[in-house]
């Protein structure tokens, strides 16, 4: 009896384990086809408008959803601050609203790396130690990942960067 009830157990966790799996590998495909029928949408309430000579009539244009790229592993770099050498970590993850972009963002990535790194590198222990000072880091950021996207594909589209682990020792 133990025996039976053992194998169960064990096919219950693999059908648990492998419906996980089938779930959380395919969560991108969902976001996919919601985009293109909010593209579709857009345009028709768009064409409705304009049939009808628009005017006061209110016209909700859906804003395509939020896509997220990780920028993995976690960025490690270190710089001294009064004689003694300090670490920081950073995981950084980028927003945009194009998967054109996030696309662009992975082909592009170890030229994105380094820039970062320089940057993260360069920073002052002080200038990062309060919230304003990791805001201003956060923007310039922003600012490398869309130049090295301009520079290379001819337009930017980062709207956001996001520091989802900041340590500092």
């Amino acid at each position: 009896m133990k025996i039976v009830i053992i194998v169960l157990l064990v096919v219950l966790n693999l059908g648990v384990a492998g419906g996980a799996a089938y779930f959380f590998m395919s969560k991108d495909k969902p976001a996919a086809a919601e985009g293109e029928e909010g593209a579709e949408g857009q345009e028709g309430e768009e064409g409705a408008e304009g049939e009808e000579g628009g005017g006061n009539k209110k016209v909700s244009k859906k804003r395509k959803d939020a896509i997220f790229e990780s920028l993995e592993p976690a960025f490690v770099v270190n710089f001294e601050h009064r004689g003694a050498v300090r670490f920081l970590q950073v995981k950084v993850d980028v927003m945009s609203r194009d998967q054109g972009v996030i696309d662009a963002v992975n082909s592009l990535e170890p030229m994105i790396r380094d820039a970062l790194l320089m940057i993260l590198g360069s920073s002052n222990y002080e200038s990062i130690s309060d919230t304003e000072g990791k805001q201003l880091l956060r923007d310039e950021v922003r600012v490398a990942v869309n130049d090295i996207l301009k520079r290379e594909t001819g337009e930017g589209g980062i709207e956001e960067v996001y520091f989802t682990k900041f340590v500092m020792q």
